[in-house]
């Protein structure tokens, strides 16, 4: 098991991914949005953000990553 500590910037990441799912309207398509926002955040953190600007992208990419898994379930 791993020590890692959740960052204050790690839960903003969080709280951002589910204010952008939370402002998708009723004709969205939930699991496509889902998927690309995902893929967008993977691409952003390969490209070596570090420090409070990482741990908010990875607080986000993680949000999103459950959402595709919950709306994968649903299908």
């Amino acid at each position: 098991m791993t020590d890692r500590t959740v960052t204050q910037a790690y839960l903003l990441g969080i709280s951002e991914g589910r204010a952008a799912f939370r402002a998708l309207g009723p004709g969205d398509d939930l699991s496509a949005d889902a998927r690309t926002t995902l893929d967008i955040l993977q691409t952003l953190l390969r490209q070596g953000f570090a420090g409070d600007m990482r741990d908010c992208l990875r607080g986000e990419r993680d949000f999103w990553r459950n959402q595709v898994k919950q709306l994968s379930k649903g299908e």
